[in-house]
């Protein structure tokens, strides 16, 4: 018996089971297309549950994480855990927590933070949170450890909203990053200043850090190609954050904005299928989106400083 699962093949599920996948996995999909590689795959939530004792699950949000764990509850068996690594909303966090109690089931909140290509790279991180101290450290060492080192595994203690809200406050964080990133680059740009010259200038002395690196690079170079994190995601972690602020009375008008700002990029036809990143074009004010990638020192029509005519 496989004593791993994994519901959840998306972009990141399916970085994510690459790593578990050291361990002996078996995984499940609603698309039955979806397989992995060096794993078992069975046809229901109920037959992952059969084969592990230890579930993973990465499903895109709060309806999808309640579903699979309504599924799993229905099929648990003595001694199984479910962990959590969706982005989710400290109420649904909090309100799963107290089914898998009702149902005698392990329950801890880890949710990740890493793009796909972060997580091939072993550069994830989780925070966590449910359970006990005990439980989260099973967790640690029957499925994430396979994905980070312990050292990037962060305990927020035994209410699994903590983690949720953890999750949210990173990434409101890097969704104000993106916004900085567009708008100063753009400003750079519509100066006569080479937006990739610049950048490196930057995240090689102030803001040297993986995320003005990566998503920088993204945005200096209009690289906005699918297959890591949603534009569709993006708006739901922007509702999900100015949902968690409203909850608790926190001021958070940059987030307010972020969360306008991705309602209408979503919406946009020329950017909704490309990656979160692309809430730079809705910045930039473009009409329409340029190639993604972008040729390499490309300088678009759409800046502000050009003239009306040659955005035409």
């Amino acid at each position: 018996m496989a004593k791993l699962g994994l519901v959840g093949l998306g972009n990141l599920g399916r970085a994510l089971g690459e790593q578990l996948s050291k361990a002996s996995l078996v995984v499940f999909d609603r698309h039955a297309a979806k397989t992995l590689e060096n794993a078992v795959t069975v046809a229901s939530v109920a037959d992952v549950v059969a084969r592990s004792t230890t579930v993973v699950s990465c499903v895109p949000d709060d309806a999808a994480a309640t579903a699979v764990a309504d599924e799993l509850l229905s099929a648990a068996k003595p001694g199984l855990l479910h962990v959590s690594v969706s982005t989710l909303s400290p109420v649904c966090a909090t309100d799963l927590e107290r089914k898998h109690q009702e149902a005698g089931v392990g329950f801890v909140a880890a949710p990740v933070f890493a793009r796909p290509e972060n997580m091939r790279a072993g550069q994830a991180s989780f925070a966590l949170s449910g359970g006990d101290a005990a439980l989260r450290q099973r967790a640690i060492d029957e499925a994430l450890s396979h994905a980070a080192p312990a050292e990037r595994c962060f305990d927020f203690g035994d209410s699994a909203g903590a983690a949720a809200a953890a999750k949210l406050t990173g990434n409101f964080m890097i969704a104000g990053a993106i916004e900085a990133l567009a708008e100063g680059l753009d400003l750079a740009e519509g100066h006569g200043l080479d937006r990739q010259q610049v950048l490196r200038m930057l995240t090689s002395t102030i803001f040297d850090c993986a995320i003005y690196r990566g998503y920088g690079d993204r945005i200096a170079r209009r690289d906005h190609s699918e297959g890591g994190f949603s534009m569709a995601n993006g708006l739901k972690d922007a509702r999900l954050i100015r949902d968690a602020a409203a909850a608790t009375r926190t001021a958070m008008p940059l987030g307010a904005h972020l969360a306008a700002s991705f309602e209408i990029a979503a919406m946009d036809p020329n950017i909704s299928h490309l990656d979160w990143s692309a809430l730079a074009l809705h910045v930039a004010g473009l009409a329409g989106a340029p190639p993604t990638p972008a040729p390499p020192g490309t300088r678009w029509d759409g800046h502000p400083s050009s003239s009306a005519t040659s955005r035409r």
